[in-house]
């Protein structure tokens, strides 16, 4: 089934169950919990199971009564016991007829993040992403999701002893609510720890030496290469185009490019720089200030076996493979603009008397996804 075929049969199910028509809003609730779930998870239990399970987690949710104005509940702050420091540390059981019965167990939850092929992200950032949904993760409650995950029962009564004291229980737990998980308390970071790609998309830019402005073109030399960018598939001279608007950047991946050969890039570092100008702000920076996102390495062997050859390969293996994290996401970009350096002093290509042969610079942008 189709992930919105599974969500209509989803709103049909909890309807059944309790008997009457969803409200909007419950509907907005139901729809936001099924998009919390990863597809990975979804693909590996079978689709009616996995309706059966979250219609029941919610028609629960749906029946609860609100709890009277006299009950205390003691999840948050536990009562101070004094007891031995020498004896067992308290543990948790569920109250049974039987000392002798088995204590629940939870189940352990592996939080190890994912790798993703194209681009690995810090998680550490210091701005939270936008989550593409038309529902509001915030509509669902996440005690829900942490209790189904944990195999607690909502119902159930849960008592602390001490073995040491004839197991009598000194305090008692009812309604127990687990507000976070390893420091996870919605449903946004609990979807990126299970399934970090879902929270990126991919887009693609060619910067084409042809069709770039001429802000920085002179007589005889250009250093710097602009293009301004366009969100649309109208090429024209000038522009850089995409599918989709990039936006929200958090990384950038630069394609191994050939470019042309300039003797200077035959230097004693066997390195070349290229800075995109509009991200100086966040990139590396040398003791003279030339800053760069990328180093390549220079394949000169073409240039060395046949001397016209006037075009050469800059290989970004072993250098990253030509990936660059930015700190803090770059939310727009209005031009483009890149040059080059041996690596700390900046390269000029010629335009005369031989101008330069064209080159393309292929580009995959890692944005987080938002509803701009």
């Amino acid at each position: 089934m189709t992930s919105r075929e599974v969500k209509y049969v989803l709103l049909n199910k909890v309807q059944d169950k309790i008997g009457r028509k969803l409200k909007k809003q419950e509907e907005n609730r139901i729809i936001s919990a099924y998009n919390a779930i990863s597809p990975d998870m979804v693909k590996k239990t079978n689709t009616s199971t996995v309706i059966n399970k979250l219609s029941d987690i919610i028609v629960n949710k749906l029946n609860r009564k609100p709890y009277p104005e006299n009950t205390q509940l003691t999840t948050h702050t536990r009562p101070k016991v004094q007891v031995d420091k020498s004896q067992a540390k308290p543990k948790l059981q569920a109250r049974s007829q039987t000392k002798s019965q088995a204590r629940p167990k939870l189940q352990q939850v592996d939080t190890r993040r994912q790798t993703t092929h194209t681009l690995q992200v810090d998680t550490r950032r210091q701005t939270k992403p936008q989550v593409d949904s038309e529902y509001s993760s915030s509509d669902f409650d996440i005690n829900d999701v942490f209790k189904n995950m944990m195999n607690i029962e909502t119902d159930k009564t849960y008592v602390s002893y001490d073995d040491n004291q004839d197991n009598q229980p000194d305090v008692q737990y009812e309604n127990v609510e687990i507000n976070s998980v390893l420091g996870v308390n919605d449903i946004s970071t609990l979807k990126f720890m299970f399934n970090p790609s879902s929270l990126y998309e991919h887009y693609y830019v060619v910067l084409d030496t042809d069709y770039r402005a001429k802000d920085y073109d002179n007589s005889t030399t250009i250093n710097k290469f602009r293009w301004y960018y366009a969100e649309t598939q109208n090429l024209r001279t000038g522009f850089a185009n995409s599918v989709g608007k990039v936006h929200d950047i958090i990384g950038i991946r630069m394609y191994q490019p050939r470019v042309h050969y300039l003797t200077a890039m035959d230097n004693s570092a066997k390195r070349i720089s290229l800075l995109i100008e509009e991200f100086s702000h966040q990139a590396f920076i040398g003791e003279n200030g030339r800053r760069f996102h990328f180093l390549f390495r220079p394949v000169l062997s073409p240039i060395e076996l046949v001397p016209t050859e006037t075009q050469i390969e800059l290989t970004t293996e072993d250098y990253n493979d030509g990936i660059f994290h930015f700190r803090n996401p770059i939310t727009t970009i209005d031009t483009l603009t890149i040059s080059f350096g041996d690596p700390l002093t900046l390269l000029n290509f010629p335009l005369s008397p031989t101008p330069f042969e064209r080159m393309q610079f292929s580009m995959e942008f890692t944005c987080y996804k938002s509803d701009k």
